[in-house]
């Protein structure tokens, strides 16, 4: 039975809704093949009219089609064709036995040496990049798919649906609620601090409130809003005279501050995936569950960052976003620049830096299923806003919004209906509208997300940055962007693969698990904060040892101070800290400490 011939009865069994007989009337053969159209399907797009006809003839069967015009599919199934029939005429072996077997075999094949793969990288060579790509690993990381699951849509979807299910068994990550006001009172945020099991260890203290879908109206004694101050969830400030040594580690522990996607939560599984590899690795995760559906607004994030740096200053605070949410936080640390964050690092998972063009690019999709989920994200994002944005008075006016069919359209739509926003002097604020009359593309010809894209000021950034991206993105495509360009700013790190998916990279038999995305992104952290530390070690050590002097004049300062000049040395040498300049520690018979300045000359 020819490969034409095959295709053209599974159609007819996808057709029909009678998968199971053409499988039972072919038998193995036709499941291999109907298997290897799913996973080998092209990355290609189809003008509009072949949009049209797949929508009237049922989009499976233009995916079956695009499956058999691949080069790599055909070149399986006639490498197992022709083993098979030399099997068969040489050595007598029976074909449907033979071909199951060498198909898979080449399959294999395939799989190890064109499948898995390292990533590409780009950054600036300096000593700083280099060695925080050689401590992260990143380009030695090797991603092995799911062996059955790495086509680009099997990738996003299948794999999507299939690690959900990873939570009906897995150790469940609870959460414990934080409000915090908006930069438009009375307006809230929320921040979901991650746990297992006992929360005392990461949040002593804090209150559970409900979802930002249900906002909280208030506890018995305490307002609705929170408060400027101390925040439930955070301990005491570094250093008090009554803190144990155990409070101390655990309010400088480093902080993950998570931002999902457009329409997602806390509750997806990517959030709920690497918020468990962190908390293995004893960090503190924390979402942003955000509910605005502008963009350009950063203000709201500044609060957020600003907030955690300021409960606990001594934390390295690091931030993750995927898909969408990387918009907010790349917006955000432009506008920052280099003075106004303590971020540490940032990382972006399918990062979506141009907005406009990444609702294009879905909306061109071979795949009719995207515009229509990407719509239903759009949707989730207005009704999410409506319900908390307590500054919009007349919510049942934004219901004839939920007709509308273009999610571009619709979220110009929605801008024009928000309440005009609050003066911003912080340079955090969106850009405004210019005109109130006219249609809404005219009202809205001039916003941020068309006239500045994030893209175009990404050499504003200057937190080290790491950007994580699948070529086979069916989601945010690549080829709006002009990656190489981003190598022109010295603090961004671009990770390239060719397979990967949308905020997927499912490894293994099974996608469950850890993915190569949260071991990248976790191996990164891991990096920075080493090299952060071992700064800061440096730093205080002569700091310290430039203060011996004044220790020497005054005892009491070393115990009021918690410093004891001994500790220093245990790394380093007297003459060490003599060549720097400074006094140099010496230790008398009597194993007194003392200090003296010497004359680097007369070395």
């Amino acid at each position: 039975m020819g490969v034409a011939e095959l295709s053209s009865a599974a159609r007819e069994a996808v057709s029909r809704k009678d998968l199971r007989k053409a499988l039972l009337k072919y038998g193995v053969p036709a499941a291999l093949l109907l298997a290897a159209v799913r996973t080998f399907a092209p990355r290609q797009r189809v003008s509009i009219k072949s949009k049209e006809e797949v929508r009237g003839s049922g989009k499976y069967f233009a995916s079956l089609a695009l499956a058999l015009k691949s080069s790599t599919l055909r070149n399986m199934l006639l490498s197992a064709l022709g083993v098979t029939y030399l099997s068969n005429r040489l050595f007598g072996v029976r074909a449907k036995r033979a071909f199951p077997s060498f198909f898979a075999t080449i399959w294999g094949l395939i799989y190890f040496f064109h499948v898995a793969e390292t990533p590409h990288v780009w950054f600036r060579r300096t000593y700083y990049n280099t060695t925080l790509v050689e401590k992260s690993k990143i380009t030695t990381t090797e991603f092995w798919p799911v062996f059955w699951l790495f086509n680009r849509h099997a990738q996003t979807v299948t794999c999507y649906v299939l690690s959900a299910l990873e939570w009906l068994w897995a150790q469940p990550i609870e959460y414990r609620r934080e409000t915090l006001p908006c930069h438009d009172p009375p307006n809230e945020q929320y921040l979901d601090w991650a746990y297992f099991g006992d929360a005392s260890s990461i949040l002593p203290g804090a209150k559970e409130h409900h979802g930002p879908e249900d906002p909280p109206e208030g506890e018995p004694g305490e307002p609705s809003g929170a408060a400027p101050g101390p925040a439930p969830g955070f301990g005491p400030e570094l250093g008090g005279a009554d803190e144990d040594d155990n409070a101390r580690s655990t309010w400088q522990t480093p902080i993950v501050l998570c931002i999902h996607g457009l329409g997602d939560n806390k509750d997806i599984p990517y959030i709920k995936r690497f918020a468990r590899v962190c908390l293995r690795k004893g960090w503190r995760v924390v979402v942003w569950s955000y509910w605005r559906f502008m963009f350009e607004e950063s203000r709201d994030l500044k609060i957020v960052i600003d907030h955690l740096h300021t409960q606990c200053p001594r934390a390295p605070i690091t931030a993750v976003a995927w898909s969408a949410g990387s918009y907010y936080l790349t917006r955000y640390l432009q506008k920052a620049g280099a003075d106004k964050t303590p971020l540490v690092s940032a990382i972006c998972q399918s990062p979506c830096l141009d907005f406009v063009q990444a609702v294009n690019d879905v909306t061109a999709n071979e795949n009719t299923t995207y515009p229509l989920f990407l719509l239903g994200q759009a949707h989730t994002c207005v009704r999410r806003h409506v319900r908390n944005d307590k500054r919009i008075k007349d919510k049942a006016a934004f219901n004839d919004l939920l007709l509308e069919l273009d999610p571009m359209m619709l979220f110009n739509r929605f801008s024009t209906m928000l309440p005009e926003p609050i003066p911003d002097d912080t340079g955090f604020g969106p850009a405004g509208f210019t005109t109130d009359t006219g249609t809404v593309m005219e009202r809205v010809q001039n916003a941020a997300h068309y006239t500045t894209r994030s893209i175009d000021e990404m050499h504003k950034i200057q937190v080290p940055t790491l950007l994580l991206h699948a070529e086979d993105d069916p989601v945010v495509s690549s080829l709006h962007v002009d990656w190489g360009k981003l190598e022109s700013n010295r603090k961004i790190i671009v990770a390239h693969t060719r397979r990967g998916g949308h905020c997927a990279w499912h490894e293994g038999l099974m996608p469950v698990g850890d993915t190569w995305g949260d071991r990248v992104t976790s191996n990164f952290i891991s990096a920075v904060i080493e090299m952060h530390s071992q700064t800061h070690f440096l730093v205080e050590l002569v700091r310290n040892a430039m203060a011996l002097e004044n220790f020497s004049a005054r005892p009491g300062m070393r115990r009021a101070q918690g410093f004891d000049p001994r500790s220093i040395t245990r790394i380093t040498s007297a003459s060490d800290l003599a060549s720097m300049g400074q006094a140099r520690l010496t230790v008398g018979h009597n194993g007194v400490f003392g200090t003296s300045r010497q004359d680097s000359n007369r070395e």
